[in-house]
């Protein structure tokens, strides 16, 4: 799927090892950003901001991501991923196979879990036997489900390694994935969804999310 690998050799397995050729900037040779890395960085630091386990949804991450780039002043995200309006805002199949190659390298572990749209199954028991209480209760059918990602200890090795790194090759871009993952990582995702919309238009023109076509056309 790829040809090139991470950054951080040097603490995985020689059969799973890959590197990257560092660039001149400077005067001085820089460690090469991908794709991957970042994904790694925007887990970790989830991870140390919320105090979260897992990463919930790929449509999260991929906001995220976007945000990234067209906000927080990463330049490289508009190039690696390159980001295109479907169905729910900002798509990039780098994205994806990027996922899916951390996961190959056991530095990810990606779980799913059924996703409700308008009710948790806990809230569609209550609400049933509010209005019937003998009624036995079925859980709701999942209206899709949800990727979950999860660092793995080997994972969260490698991301700790990156943010030495970066700390002192890319110390603004390091503070960025910070301040976007702490200012909108947690939030409730059709507001990021919504909020994208209304910041970047064009993102919502091939949108299905029942609000997008009002903000693609500008109303």
């Amino acid at each position: 799927m790829f040809e090139k690998v991470s950054n951080c050799a040097n603490i995985l397995p020689p059969a799973r090892s890959f590197v990257h050729a560092g660039h001149v900037k400077g005067g001085q040779v820089k460690t090469q950003i991908d794709s991957e890395d970042i994904l790694l960085l925007i887990f970790d630091a989830y991870h140390r901001l919320f105090d979260k386990a897992s990463f919930n949804g790929v449509t999260r991450l991929e906001k995220l991501v976007f945000l990234l780039g067209a906000e927080g002043g990463v330049p490289e995200v508009d190039t690696l991923f390159a980001f295109r309006p479907y169905k729910f805002g900002p798509y990039s199949k780098t994205l994806y196979e990027s996922a899916e190659f951390l996961q190959s390298l056991d530095l990810v572990r990606a779980e799913e879990k059924p996703y409700y749209s308008y009710f948790t199954a806990e809230e569609a028991e209550e609400f049933d036997r509010d209005i019937d209480p003998e009624r036995e209760v079925e859980a709701p059918p999942p209206d899709g489900f949800e990727r979950l990602f999860f660092l793995t200890e080997t994972g969260c090795i490698v991301a700790q390694k990156l943010r030495t790194i970066w700390a002192q090759e890319y110390p603004s871009y390091l503070r960025e994935i910070d301040g976007i993952v702490g200012k909108y990582g947690n939030l409730p995702l059709n507001q990021i969804i919504r909020y994208v919309y209304r910041r970047f238009p064009k993102m919502a023109e091939k949108s299905v999310h029942r609000e997008a076509e009002s903000f693609a056309h500008g109303s």
